[in-house]
């Protein structure tokens, strides 16, 4: 009875299983979007550091503030009294560039004389830079009407305002004429003319609006005019640094601010989904307002106006938004739906369309900023300068070269035969020597889009390939593919060569290469490619004799290009290495690329064109090297490096159109996309700010 009992009582409470109990979930860390703790001390302090900021930008705004005023003080001190009136002219001072201190100058005696100087006011010597200061007097504001006429780098500065600013790198004068609105009062009037070849002068004429002839005085010989100078560009840096001064305040205030959006991250995300449908009607509509703007009021004074540049591309992409809103609310089929279906119609015929529809782009473009900025079309694509008129002089009349007694050499010689040998062939068809030359630039050039595309779809997909098109488009020098040069040739024949070594069509690659080494001088380093891209298999097959005869077949093609270009000048001219060692008659001479590259970026005078070209393609290497195929790795450097290795950097901007593997560098980087729109938007901006205005006015080799 008792273990019957036993057995049925339930079991003790202490010896009951327990479920098993799932261990507390441990609360997400939120910190930037939610109310934890630590986010709200973290507020705190960015309030804290947001108004000592505020105070500490604001004390430093007026501290540089005074400073600039005393600056400012010092400088119309000494301007009041040092004028010479009683004398007309101006003080000329000779800068020198001692080694090892640039940028500073050292300024050497001063001389006085007349603003004309036929043959320079050190007529005796070469290479140098001269300031020359003087005071106009004004009774009241006016138009003043300049006319200079002058050879190599001129500067003209007005009460420290640059009004004028042009150099030649070729022989060649300098005459301009201009206006320029003037304050009543006494004017300085700086002029820093730099010489560098045997001929040289300067003649400047300045009238008032009723064409009299104004008169310059010099200053007094006790002025210290640099020590002068520095109190004013010791004015504009502090005035520069009380600008930086409250723009920092400004956004250390907003800094709490921001963070308070940040921790309401869905609310932001909810409005960036809601907006997202108008995306395409907001950036179409800006960014063809930002080109326009870029077009029409970058190569001007008005480039820095932020209305202009900012706010009406602003005002536009909202436009577009709006009118997109509203064609989308005034259909009754689902907008999502129309844009699939468009999207499914594009991607079916992108590789067809994309690469002509970014030529038509580019020439588009091109010709309204060439129209903006005072150019007449067709007249610069037709009469474009240097290169063009060889390629022309070839195309029409074939090789030429004299000697004179005294060693010097003209002629045609040293430029490739086979882009005006095809528009050699259009000539003796009735086509006119200009026309022809773009009858075979322009096709060759919608090949290189389209050749560009491929290389880059096949290797690394379609988003690539649209970078890639984007790049080539955007590169700053890219109208070069639309005038009489042999560019869009070598681009096409370049990628072929590589797209028909890829398929492993080594007679077809050698064939290419043949053509492509009678196109240009970087054709010929189209032979790495071979040898990277079929070098590697030789030491892993079993018999390598194979490889090393298509290996030889595919780069055999550009050398046997460059060696018929020798045959043709040795049975012409009797000298086989002329296509080679001809560039020496022209000044170049060869040297390390590197210390070509250094030179260049710190010529004095400042070589704007080929140092800005040298910098963005350092700056493109470092930001968007990548792990990039060996061979096209191996081709970008040997011809970036090929121009610089001639001695000079003088046309390497041009010529580094050619560079399609940096194209495919920034196409295939892993890095952000809005970091390459804002690089490629940099070419953009130096193409017009500073390469087309050269270009138009004759200024760019």
């Amino acid at each position: 009875m008792r273990r019957d009992t036993l057995a049925k009582q339930p079991p003790s409470p202490r010896r009951r299983v327990r479920p098993p109990v799932a261990p507390p979930s441990r609360p997400e860390r939120r910190l930037w979007t939610s109310d934890t703790p630590a986010g709200g001390r973290l507020a705190s302090l960015l309030w804290i550091v947001g108004l000592a900021g505020l105070i500490l930008g604001l004390s430093l705004a007026f501290h540089f503030g005074r400073q600039a005023q005393q600056a400012d003080k010092a400088y119309q001190s000494v301007w009041r009294q040092a004028l010479e009136l009683e004398r007309e002219g101006a003080t000329f001072h000779r800068l020198r560039l001692p080694p090892g201190a640039w940028p500073h100058y050292q300024w050497e005696k001063p001389f006085e004389g007349g603003l004309a100087w036929p043959e320079g006011p050190l007529s005796g010597q070469n290479k140098y830079k001269l300031k020359a200061l003087a005071g106009l007097e004004l009774e009241t504001p006016q138009q003043l009407s300049f006319h200079l006429v002058a050879n190599d780098a001129v500067s003209l500065f007005l009460d420290g305002e640059l009004i004028f600013d042009q150099w030649r790198p070729w022989p060649g004068g300098i005459d301009a004429h201009f206006t320029t609105e003037a304050p009543a009062g006494r004017l300085l009037l700086e002029i820093d003319y730099v010489r560098v070849r045997g001929h040289g002068g300067l003649t400047l004429d300045i009238r008032d609006e009723a064409g009299r002839q104004l008169v310059v005085h010099p200053l007094r010989p006790e002025v210290d005019a640099r020590a002068w100078l520095q109190q004013r560009t010791r004015r504009e840096t502090l005035q520069k640094r009380q600008r930086v001064s409250l723009a920092l305040a400004f956004l250390l205030v907003l800094t709490p601010l921001f963070y308070q959006l940040l921790r309401h991250g869905p609310d932001l995300a909810r409005l960036g989904r809601g907006l997202l449908p108008w995306a395409v009607g907001f950036w179409l509509g800006f960014w063809l307002a930002l080109l326009r703007q870029m077009v029409v009021y970058l190569p001007s004074d008005e480039g820095d106006d932020l209305v202009l540049m900012l706010i009406v591309p602003l005002a536009a992409g909202l436009a577009g938004a709006l009118l997109q809103a509203a064609l989308q609310a005034g259909s009754p089929q689902p907008a999502r739906v129309r844009l699939q279906r468009l999207q499914r119609w594009w991607l079916a015929r992108e590789p067809w369309l994309l690469p002509g529809l970014a030529f038509l782009a580019l020439a588009g473009f091109y010709c309204f900023a060439i129209t903006s900025q005072g150019g007449v079309l067709p007249h610069q694509f037709l009469e474009a300068p240097w290169d063009a008129q060889q390629y022309k002089d070839i195309a029409t009349n074939w090789y030429w070269m004299r000697r004179n007694d005294l060693g010097g050499v003209w002629g045609n010689y040293p430029w490739h035969p086979f882009f005006p040998a095809l528009a050699r062939g259009l000539i003796l068809l009735g086509v006119a020597p200009a026309w022809a030359l773009l009858l075979v630039a322009w096709p060759m050039a919608i090949a290189a889009f389209y050749l560009l595309h491929r290389v880059a779809r096949r290797l690394w997909g379609a988003e690539a390939a649209r970078w890639a098109l984007l790049a080539l488009a955007c590169y700053p020098c890219a109208w070069y593919l639309l005038i009489g040069y042999p560019y869009s040739t070598a681009l096409a024949l370049g990628l072929a060569y590589f797209l028909a070594l890829h398929a492993e069509r080594h007679g077809l690659a050698c064939l290419i290469g043949y053509f492509l080494g009678m196109t240009y001088p970087t054709g010929v380093l189209c032979g790495v490619l071979p040898l990277f891209m079929l070098a590697p298999r030789l030491g892993r097959a079993d018999n390598p004799w194979p490889e090393l005869g298509r290996m030889l077949l595919a780069g055999i093609g550009p050398a046997l290009g460059l060696m018929t270009f020798c045959l043709h000048h040795w049975w012409m001219f009797n000298d086989f290495w002329l296509p080679i060692g001809g560039h020496a008659n022209w000044g170049r001479h060869p040297n390390w690329p590197w210390l070509s590259l250094i030179d260049g970026i710190l010529a004095e005078p400042p070589r704007y064109p080929e140092a800005i070209n040298a910098l963005l393609i350092i700056g493109t290497l470092l930001v968007f090297g990548h792990r990039l195929r060996a061979e096209l790795w191996a081709l970008l450097l040997a011809v970036w490096l090929c121009g610089p290795a001639t001695g000079d950097l003088e046309s390497v901007y041009r010529q580094n159109v050619l560079l399609w593997p940096l194209f495919l560098l920034v196409a295939a980087s892993p890095r952000p996309r809005w970091l390459k729109a804002a690089w490629l938007w940099l070419w953009v901006y130096f193409a017009l700010r500073w390469y087309l205005p050269l270009w138009l006015a004759g200024d760019l080799v």
